[in-house]
């Protein structure tokens, strides 16, 4: 069956010459960009110390597979810290869904929001519109909203000093 399709095929390039090699040519060049720019764009450069950034990942052996994931013990940053001196900063990240809500009467499911330290901001380079990075999340149950959901549950308002109700305990 192969067989047959790769001749089926050959015989169409032979046959439609300048229309197969402008399909090749294109795909060819599109194929050479594409690799060029993964070589030399980094999806995390908006960083402005993205090449002093590392994560920390653990491997899990199965007899039958190995993973790598970014769940490690929540202890191990600080542990990092005072035992390695070369190592500055670290933070840790937990990601979350969560219910939040202005008042009780409309809470809202949202499916990406990230539990963090304070130290966060000093390791990524992070915009903030309003309010400053070094108070930030000093104080417990402190929040930092991304201009869209702070447009998305005050409208038309000023977010700093609001509440937000998260998961119907916690005012942030």
């Amino acid at each position: 069956m192969i067989k047959n399709i790769l001749k089926t095929t050959f015989r169409y390039l032979i046959k439609n010459k300048q229309y197969s090699l402008i399909n090749i040519l294109g795909l060819s060049a599109g194929l050479g960009v594409f690799i060029v720019m993964i070589l030399f764009v980094s999806f995390d450069s908006y960083n402005k110390n993205y090449k002093r950034i590392y994560r920390v990942e653990q491997k899990l052996f199965k007899p039958s597979w190995t993973q790598f994931n970014s769940l490690v013990p929540i202890p191990l940053g600080p542990i990092l810290e005072t035992k390695y001196p070369e190592i500055q900063k670290t933070t840790r990240v937990i990601w979350r869904s969560v219910i939040l809500a202005k008042d009780e009467n409309n809470p809202i499911f949202e499916e990406r929001c990230f539990y963090t330290e304070e130290s966060f901001f000093d390791i990524f380079t992070v915009e903030f519109l309003q309010g400053n990075k070094e108070d930030a999340l000093a104080k417990p149950f402190s929040l930092v909203l991304t201009d869209k959901l702070a447009k998305k549950y005050f409208p038309n308002q000023d977010p700093i000093n609001k509440t937000i109700l998260l998961n119907n305990k916690y005012n942030l």
